[in-house]
């Protein structure tokens, strides 16, 4: 290995950080075991961490627009992160009232204000507001909706915030107890919408500003070791997407380089310029000028020639496999869903019952719990406190296919229910999507049949036995004696 000059006289700290910032971690700790100078002491070690420190790469260096832009880099995590914004946008917002009995059912009686707020942006829709969130929660941990308020301080519009452009404003002292124990004191927005494409003339400008804690939802996937920061699902598996990524550049490179000749000519002796171009033309005319161009002269008898082929010698389809699963475990995003080879081999195809099941594992495993943490965290900017215990936000997941029986064991499954008197009728009609008619509270009985309790079967076994058998049934005949013929002729 050679040895920077520095390195034959007494060198100082500031030497050995400036050569450890250009070189990588395996040739800094070859380095060390080959440096014995007494003068870098313990300095040295702190020089070989720090430089190592300085070298990593991975999520943690990422900043958090870089982070959101991975999705456009990494095909495994693009389509992870738009299978779960497509699948949570399914479901609409809702308002349900809690009934007297506990149950919690659709209304109308409060919606218009609160619907029409997610309604009213002018340049994107609900389901694209939701999308929108949906990705940033996925890439960074932490996604951000801005409740622009109008005049009267009624929530007029509600936009989606990028993560890169959102900082928490945090309290100084929580003891203080101002604004009672709110950990984030605010929102320091730097509006940065510049476009970085060629076909869209953007805004260049960077506002920044402060928002209250009140004009913004802040949905999160929590991080163990911090109240107030997000746990990114793109964290936990970036070290694939990161081998992915260099995989894919291998394989462009070695298939760039290994321009392998299509055809070999060897002689017994030197061809000339002349001779060569001569043999090239004859190819160019009868193979076509590509074979002409990768066309090779080898001279002499015993020329042989040996090539390894890098991406044959690897196991390539195990690699990518490995990489597709932990992303997709990452995400909890089942790998048939979205297509990944991995997912792929282990099913019996698109149309298969394998299918349908991966994606209702996805919407129960994966999609319902982020609609619970968006619908806690909507309903506490939405409805007052002193109202939350009536009302609350939810997504309606009826209108979710995947997450409905199919319709005829829906309607089979309801008429049993209600036919062995377990379900009302209208509970047995909101089971077929049914609307509820007035005075259909009302339990199936069957007239024919009365039900006994055990207790009372049991009394009546026994009187039967102490009085005797009963008058004019084949069993008092018997007792009595009273041949067919004279039964037949009885009263007669």
């Amino acid at each position: 290995m050679w040895l920077p000059k520095f390195i034959r006289r007494e060198p100082s700290l500031s030497d050995v950080k400036t050569l450890m910032n250009q070189m990588p971690p395996d040739q800094i700790e070859y380095l060390a075991m080959l440096t014995k100078s007494p003068a870098f002491g313990a300095g040295f070690l702190d020089a070989v961490r720090s430089s190592t420190k300085q070298s990593q790469t991975g999520f943690s260096t990422l900043s958090t627009k870089n982070q959101l832009k991975t999705v456009q880099s990494a095909a495994v995590v693009h389509a992870c992160v738009t299978t779960i914004a497509s699948a949570f946008q399914e479901a609409p917002l809702t308002i349900e009232e809690r009934e007297s009995d506990g149950t919690w059912k659709k209304t109308k009686a409060v919606e218009q204000p609160f619907i029409s707020a997610f309604k009213s942006n002018p340049d994107l829709s609900e389901s694209e507001i939701m999308q929108y969130s949906v990705m940033n929660l996925e890439l960074t941990g932490k996604s951000f909706l801005w409740l622009v308020r109008d005049k009267r301080g009624e929530v007029a519009e509600v936009w989606p915030l990028p993560s890169s452009w959102v900082k928490l404003i945090l309290k100084g002292n929580i003891a203080q107890k101002v604004n009672g124990s709110r950990l984030i004191e605010g929102y320091r927005i730097q509006f940065d919408n510049t476009s970085e494409s060629n076909q869209t003339e953007g805004n260049t400008d960077m506002e920044t500003f402060v928002l209250d804690p009140e004009d913004i939802i802040y949905t999160k996937f929590p991080s163990p070791w911090n109240l107030v920061d997000g746990l990114s699902p793109l964290g936990a598996c970036f070290p694939y997407v990161e081998l992915e990524h260099k995989g894919t550049n291998y394989q462009t490179s070695s298939l760039e380089n290994l321009n392998l000749p299509g055809m070999a000519i060897k002689t017994d002796r030197q061809a000339s310029d002349t001779q060569k171009k001569m043999l090239r033309a004859k190819l160019a005319e009868k193979a076509g000028p590509s074979a002409a161009a990768a066309a090779m002269f080898f001279t002499g008898k015993d020329l042989t020639m040996e090539m390894v082929n890098p991406l044959a010698a690897f196991k390539w389809s195990e690699f990518h496999k490995l990489n597709e699963t932990r992303i997709c475990m990452s995400f909890k995003v089942p790998p048939i869903v979205i297509g990944a080879l991995v997912g792929l081999e282990e099913t019996t195809g698109w149309a298969s019952g394998d299918m349908r099941e991966a994606k209702k594992w996805l919407y129960r495993n994966t999609v319902h719990g982020i609609w619970k943490m968006y619908s806690e965290d909507i309903g506490r900017q939405f409805i007052p406190a002193d109202h939350r215990e009536r009302y609350r936000i939810s997504f309606d997941a009826t209108q979710v296919p995947e997450l409905q029986e199919e319709r005829g064991k829906l309607e089979e499954r309801a008429q049993l229910l209600f036919n062995a008197s377990m379900i009302t009728m209208n509970e047995a009609r909101e089971m077929m999507l049914l609307e509820s008619v007035p005075g259909g509270d009302l339990f199936k009985t069957n007239l024919s049949n009365m039900f006994l309790p055990s207790t009372n079967l049991q009394l009546s076994a026994e009187r039967q036995e102490t009085e005797g058998p009963a008058e004019g049934t084949p069993d008092e005949d018997e007792a009595l004696e009273i041949t067919d013929d004279e039964a037949e002729n009885e009263g007669t």
